[in-house]
């Protein structure tokens, strides 16, 4: 069974997105995709999950980005 997503909730826990959810033909989500994969198959789930860490990735980086550009302004504006 492949597992396309997982994480590990505070009491310790793993929660994944499996074959139980991208191939599930009940309409309630129960997994860490919240809906996202439930029901779509393998391929499109597999679509879906690189897409929102493309997203995840992309966020990332323009906060950073953000952040970096917050410092430099200010260091202008504490300039002499």
């Amino acid at each position: 069974m492949r597992v396309l997503k997982h994480i590990n909730v505070p009491d310790g826990r793993k929660r994944y997105c499996d074959a139980r959810c991208y191939n599930a033909r009940t309409s309630k989500c129960t997994c860490v995709c919240a809906g996202m994969n439930h029901g779509v198959g393998l391929r499109q789930a597999r679509a879906n999950t690189r897409l929102f860490l493309d997203c995840c990735v992309f966020l990332a980086q323009l906060e950073k980005s953000h952040e970096e550009l917050s410092a430099s302004e200010k260091g202008e504006n504490n300039a002499p």
